[in-house]
């Protein structure tokens, strides 16, 4: 046992990106476990959507996570990794805001869209960052670190908030904690601005322009289009 707690070495991998990532991690589960895990009755208590409605939230977001995780990747690449991750991280921020102000389901189609869109943008960059801010013999101990910690809040922090929810006047007064929760990813989001650094030489290797990237990207569309054609 002392062999495997001095091989985890805790102190050695939360350094740089990987405690920022785990702080990150930690903070946004708490955002989440503030709703309590009553989001669904929420939706369907408060604001009348039916099961064919929510079962069409996951559809939507997929879709949207389809489309757009190709995209994700090639920006990262071809632009920059940090500011990928900043533009996904911040098509998130609307996200709670959302489900605190909407008075009906129908605003939260809107909630799964910008969802699935920072995923799309945000998975690529992170795992691409995550991989090159450790080495090798270290990167599954960091991977499993940072899920440790977040998974550690998971259980503690929803059932205290459901059932401050429930000795507060009940699902209505989700709205409240939406709006902690916003709150609690701006902060994460200003937290990860400053405090992920690429260092890496790879990593910096002259990013092209966003408008650039973006020509480069669907100029790649119209030639696989046009090769498409040709072969018909």
């Amino acid at each position: 046992m002392r062999t495997f707690i001095s091989g985890l070495n805790l102190r050695s991998l939360l350094e740089g990106n990987i405690r920022a990532f785990a702080v990150r991690g930690l903070l946004l589960t708490l955002g989440q476990g503030l709703t309590g895990g009553l989001v669904m009755l929420y939706v369907k208590n408060v604001l009348g959507a039916d099961a064919l409605v929510i079962g069409s939230f996951t559809s939507l977001w997929c879709a949207v996570f389809v489309v757009f995780i190709l995209l994700g990747g090639w920006v990262a690449d071809r632009y920059d990794r940090k500011k990928t991750y900043l533009l996904g991280s911040a098509l998130a921020l609307p996200t709670p805001l959302i489900y605190a102000l909407s008075p009906s389901w129908h605003m939260i189609f809107l909630a799964y869209f910008f969802d699935a869109l920072s995923s799309a943008f945000v998975v690529p960059a992170y795992q691409s960052i995550l991989f090159s801010s450790v080495e090798r013999n270290r990167r599954s101990r960091a991977i499993a670190v940072i899920n440790t910690l977040s998974h550690l809040v998971n259980m503690i922090v929803p059932p205290l908030s459901a059932l401050a929810v429930q000795l507060t006047g009940g699902l209505n007064n989700l709205r409240l904690m939406f709006l902690l929760q916003f709150t609690v990813t701006l902060c994460v989001w200003l937290y990860t601005s400053k405090a992920i650094q690429i260092k890496s030489v790879n990593e910096k290797l002259q990013p092209n322009g966003l408008s650039s990237t973006m020509k480069d990207f669907f100029g790649q569309i119209k030639k696989v289009y046009q090769v498409a054609r040709e072969r018909k």
